[in-house]
């Protein structure tokens, strides 16, 4: 997604998911799938392209966020209820119903499963529950960001913990578990105290990033030169 609302494309395009629809109005947000894209327009508009079928989002309503798993979407519209689209073998379209007066602000998608989060720190999981991925735990603080990766699901509390649940093959839960599993739902990861703030997270099925402020320019000055990388493992990345 481009500073002026354009969209660019690279990569794999065998259903032409890497070229982007000539656009009239201004991108605000893009996500990816496995084989398609889609876009929401400032106007409130769904575009996908690929090998994805658009959702059917009800007249005269607006989507304000996107999320994509690998075969499925899910828009969060402006009268606050999702619409989804793609795969739904495991009801990960269907989300449950949430509490009265309840205000949904965020919404992921994950391999089969999906979550929401709700104005009060409230997160909602659906779709397939294998290795406990839609079980969230109690959380110690208000949650204020969610993100969900292909068997595991991730929540950001506002004191900048980090708390994972679900499958744990590689390690996406950072905790000594069985793969076949759910991580103890207790045991967050939490950042170092200097660097606790996160501002984004990324997730996919085997990994998880998060963006944190780097240290401040003076203790980048003191710091001394690190020891070069180990040796590059040459064993498997995936399970």
């Amino acid at each position: 997604l481009l500073s002026g609302g354009g969209v660019v494309g690279w990569g794999y395009n065998v259903y032409g998911e890497s070229t982007p629809p000539k656009l009239r109005i201004r991108a605000v947000q893009v996500v990816a799938g496995r084989g398609w894209s889609a876009l929401l327009l400032e106007n409130g508009n769904v575009m996908v392209w690929g090998n994805m079928r658009p959702p059917d989002v009800p007249p005269q309503r607006k989507a304000l966020f996107l999320a994509a798993g690998p075969g499925h979407g899910l828009a969060l519209l402006d009268d606050n209820t999702i619409v989804g689209w793609g795969d739904n073998a495991q009801k990960q379209l269907d989300p449950p119903a949430f509490p009265t007066g309840a205000k949904i602000i965020a919404v992921a998608a994950g391999g089969q499963h999906s979550m929401a989060l709700l104005d009060d720190g409230a997160v909602k999981c659906w779709g397939h529950p294998g290795n406990g991925r839609t079980q969230p735990p109690a959380f110690p603080a208000r949650i204020v960001q969610i993100a969900a990766g292909g068997m595991h699901s991730v929540a950001q509390d506002e004191g900048g913990a980090v708390h994972v649940w679900g499958y744990s093959g590689s390690g996406q839960a950072a905790l000594p578990v069985s793969p076949m599993l759910a991580a103890p739902a207790t045991s967050p990861v939490v950042l170092p105290k200097q660097r606790k703030k996160g501002a984004t997270a990324a997730v996919f099925y085997t990994h998880k990033l998060q963006l944190r402020a780097l240290p401040a320019p003076q203790a980048q000055a003191q710091a001394h030169t690190p020891a070069p990388p180990p040796p590059v493992s040459k064993g498997h990345e995936r399970e």
